[in-house]
């Protein structure tokens, strides 16, 4: 699962005056605010994963790093992941049958639902953090 956000925003003045005062905190700032999303959907994720023995409950993580997984230097990345050899079997076969809350699908479902929120979450993180470091 994997999203992209667009610091070339039209809008508030002041956010966008604050980021480019502050372009060199702007970087770990967000990073924190895409950990904290990609945080979210990995707790909501480990209601849904199946467990039979926990290996694939257990083998989940989630992280960011600038310019990892992104397109270029200045990006920042983020994934979640389910590290087991049945990892993607267990999330792509619809057919198999789960207890419940657990499901197919336990990585997209959260990831889908939250999506609409991300940019907005972490760009408010990034002017919150900044205005709590006195940068503002």
């Amino acid at each position: 699962m994997s999203f992209e956000i667009d610091f070339n925003m039209k809008g508030d003045r002041e956010i966008l005056e604050m980021f480019k005062k502050y372009e060199k905190e702007v970087p770990g700032a967000t990073r924190m605010g895409v950990m904290k999303e990609l945080a979210y959907v990995f707790r909501q994720s480990q209601i849904l994963v199946p467990v039979k023995d926990a290996i694939l409950k257990g083998s989940g993580w989630y992280d960011a790093q600038p310019g990892q997984y992104g397109a270029n230097g200045d990006s920042i990345g983020g994934q979640v992941v389910y590290h087991t050899a049945y990892a993607a079997r267990q999330h792509e076969m619809l057919h198999y049958r789960h207890k419940s809350p657990t499901c197919a699908k336990y990585l997209a479902k959260p990831f889908e639902a939250h999506k609409p929120n991300i940019e907005r979450n972490v760009v408010a993180f990034v002017f919150n953090y900044l205005k709590k470091m006195g940068k503002t």
